[in-house]
């Protein structure tokens, strides 16, 4: 994501959101809307910043890994769980009921994943990836940057 510095604390940067379509799809999964938002990034590589400049942030690595862990190995377990379940509780079930069971728990982990990544903050920021040397402006397309 991109953004403009509004202030600086020691290693915490308090950085304006720039328009989605600079740095993303504007899938409103980060909570994108036409206000201004503004959020605090960690300024981890020491670089020398100034309030106004534009900053490209980043997640953390271990944050990442989080979040693929979470969004995609959750509800696939839950699937073969349901799937599992499905079959010892209804001996002489065909596959399909199997795979219905599978599919509901996997909806039912997804949507607990999704509520409880809603309402719990994360522990770790967003880090500054690098600074850019102009304001940035489209291109071509949505996700162009010069």
């Amino acid at each position: 994501m991109i953004g403009r510095i509004q202030a600086i604390e020691g290693k915490l940067i308090t950085v304006q959101e720039g328009r989605p379509e600079y740095a993303c799809l504007a899938c409103l999964e980060c909570g994108t809307s036409s206000r201004p938002r503004f959020f605090t990034v960690e300024n981890t590589l020491n670089l020398s910043l100034s309030v106004g400049q534009f900053i490209e942030t980043g997640a953390p690595k271990c944050g990442l890994a989080r979040q693929a862990l979470l969004a995609l190995l959750l509800p696939a377990v839950a699937f073969v769980a349901g799937f599992a379940l499905v079959g010892a509780c209804f001996a002489g079930v065909g596959e399909g009921a199997q795979a219905a069971g599978g599919a509901a728990c996997l909806f039912i982990a997804a949507c607990l994943t999704y509520f409880i990544r809603v309402h719990v903050s994360v522990k770790d920021k967003p880090l500054v990836a690098r600074v850019l040397s102009e304001t940035p402006h489209l291109k071509t397309g949505p996700c162009s940057l010069d």
